[in-house]
């Protein structure tokens, strides 16, 4: 899946890249959605400029939490969400 990632801190332009990166693993009670639309919003741009540091970033972070699509998959313990729903979230 493509994702917007930083493998560093500084200026938007220099350190943003967007690239493939691996599908998340969907644990029990977790929901995996097939974004359609996502934002960057400005929580997104200081934590790329490093005022908000999320930790080490020996992995690539991927940036933007907000996003709209359908359900692609669901854990064993969900019950609230099927398949092809159609959701929007902001998430940690």
């Amino acid at each position: 899946m493509k994702a917007a990632v930083i493998n560093q801190y500084g200026a938007i332009d220099d350190v943003v890249t967007v690239t493939e990166v691996p599908t998340p693993t969907v644990g029990p009670r977790d929901v995996l959605v097939e974004a359609r639309a996502a934002g960057v919003n400005p929580v997104d741009h200081l934590i790329i400029k490093g005022f908000m540091r999320t930790g080490d970033l020996t992995q690539p972070l991927v940036i933007g939490n907000e996003l709209a699509g359908v359900v692609a998959g669901t854990g064993a313990e969900v019950t609230g969400f099927a398949v092809g729903d159609e959701v929007f979230a902001r998430v940690d």
